[in-house]
């Protein structure tokens, strides 16, 4: 007796989403790794009072010239094994493709505790910052002269950028 032996080959699509973003952001949104990478094609506000949390495993690429300024809430939390990266979004990225994350005179302050840990407030955690900056500001700048305005920045490579 014969054996007819049966091979199925599943053949997985794998698609990529891309999310186009650019303008207001009036209420609290979150930028989630299903629908990753998000391309700035214009620049993005963060609006006062408003949070934007973007998790862990995200990729957010900018146009040239295009920033996203915090007058709000920024959660950036990656993970040791799971970064967020903010970058060009041209084919041969070079310092200086885009501009700059801004935290203004009104973004939201990290809270920590007594031993340093993070509670709350705007925070980049292991995140990848890279062919950012311009010939006027850094790649993450805090604006207004107010000393008050403190994210937490911790854990994250911030690197090939142009800028003071």
């Amino acid at each position: 007796m014969k054996r007819l032996l049966l091979s199925f080959f599943v053949l997985t699509a794998v698609s990529f989403a891309q999310t186009d973003v650019s303008g207001i952001i009036s209420s609290n949104t979150t930028w989630t790794s299903a629908n990753s990478p998000y391309v700035l094609t214009g620049s993005v506000l963060v609006s006062e009072g408003v949070t934007l949390t973007i998790e862990a495993g995200v990729t957010v690429a900018f146009d040239s010239s295009k920033s996203l300024q915090i007058s709000g809430e920024l959660i950036a939390q990656g993970t040791s094994s799971n970064k967020i990266t903010f970058t060009s979004n041209q084919s041969n990225p070079a310092a200086g493709d885009w501009g700059y994350i801004l935290f203004s005179s009104t973004s939201i302050s990290a809270i920590t505790d007594t031993e340093g840990n993070y509670l709350s407030g705007s925070i980049l955690e292991y995140c990848t910052v890279k062919y950012g900056g311009d010939y006027e500001y850094g790649v993450v700048t805090i604006s207004g002269g107010s000393s008050d305005i403190s994210p937490m920045i911790n854990n994250c490579l911030i690197e090939n950028n142009d800028g003071t």
